[in-house]
């Protein structure tokens, strides 16, 4: 695994780093064997672990998402994110030197909470030189939300995905709304 990567690709094209070799490490030669589960609740990441270990089969278990031994929250990256579309797990040959690997089996299980997210309760202000600002209160802390818009109440274009704040409050401005009437949402 000298010069393995792994990525996880949601279908918005967010992307982590679930496992990627740090810089100027040595035992290199380390091989995995799996079963791994890549989890926010794993202890460390399995370069942490290759390093610990040594040049031995990394143990099945449950790491952390990580580039080199620093750490990668999945659920910062993809958190609050729909799960339906095409997910891609990308296995890349770093360096191509003339070593040879065979990934024999890789599966993605997609765990979504069941917590409910409150949206809150949203506000539309007009501003100088025709801008608006949608704002959103009494909502999750933390939550993902996209803004979306539309003139029809039919077609909806994502303006931005926007953090719920600690307060529960979030905002945007939208310096070139459309003449005539628009329509905003958050949605999850």
């Amino acid at each position: 695994i000298a010069d393995l990567q792994i990525q996880l690709i949601a279908p918005d094209n967010t992307m982590a780093s679930i496992f990627t070799i740090g810089s100027g490490n040595p035992g290199r030669g380390a091989d995995v064997g799996g079963p791994y589960t890549i989890s926010d609740s794993g202890t460390a990441t399995l370069d942490a672990t290759r390093l610990a270990l040594g040049d031995v089969l990394i143990p099945p278990g449950i790491y952390r998402a990580g580039s080199g031994s620093a750490v990668v929250s999945l659920n910062t990256f993809f958190g609050g994110k729909a799960p339906n579309g095409v997910w891609t797990l990308r296995f890349k040959d770093i360096n191509a030197d003339n070593d040879t690997g065979t990934v024999s089996q890789a599966s993605l299980n997609l765990t979504t909470s069941a917590a409910s997210v409150v949206i809150g309760q949203g506000a539309i202000t007009p501003l100088a030189g025709g801008a608006m600002q949608v704002s959103l209160s009494q909502a999750t802390a933390g939550t993902n939300l996209r803004l979306q818009r539309s003139t029809d109440l039919s077609g909806w274009t994502t303006l931005q995905t926007v953090t719920v704040s600690a307060g529960g409050t979030a905002s945007f401005t939208d310096n070139t709304p459309p003449a005539g009437r628009a329509f905003y949402r958050f949605t999850p």
